[in-house]
C-alpha cells in the first residue's frame, strides 16, 4: 500500500512539474514585483493588476488541470487544492522577494526585476 501511495504522489508531482513553466513565470513576476515594491520603485506600466491577475489565472488553471489529470473524480476538490497551492506559492514568492532585497540590496536586483516585469507589458 505504501508503494502505491508513493507512486500516486510521484505521478501527481510529475503532472504538476509538466506545467512548471507557467508557474515559474508567475513566481518570477511576483518576486520581481515585490523587489520593486520593497525598493520603492514605481512599477506603473510594467505590470498592471489585470496582467498580474491574468498570469495568476493561467498558473491556477494549469495547476488545476494537472491535478484533474491525476484524479478527475475530484474536480471541485482539485480546484480548491490548486487555489490553496497557488496562494501558498504567492506567499513564499513575496517572502523571497523581501529576503532578496534584504540580502542583496536594491541596486543589484532592480534592473533584473524590471526586465522580468517588462515581459508582462503589452
Amino acid at each position: 500500500m505504501k508503494i502505491f501511495a508513493a507512486v500516486v504522489v510521484m505521478s501527481g508531482l510529475a503532472a504538476i512539474t509538466a506545467h512548471a513553466d507557467s508557474l515559474s513565470k508567475y513566481d518570477d513576476a511576483i518576486i520581481s514585483a515585490e523587489v520593486m515594491d520593497e525598493c520603492h520603485i514605481v512599477i506603473s506600466g510594467l505590470m498592471s493588476d489585470e496582467k498580474t491577475k491574468a498570469a495568476g489565472e493561467v498558473a491556477f488553471q494549469q495547476l488545476w488541470a494537472s491535478l484533474d489529470k491525476q484524479d478527475r473524480a475530484h474536480h471541485d476538490e482539485n480546484g480548491q487544492k490548486a487555489d490553496f497551492m497557488l496562494k501558498k506559492r504567492t506567499e513564499v514568492d513575496l517572502t523571497r522577494g523581501r529576503e532578496l532585497v534584504s540580502a542583496k540590496g536594491c541596486p543589484a536586483l532592480v534592473q533584473h526585476a524590471r526586465e522580468i516585469l517588462e515581459t508582462y507589458r503589452q
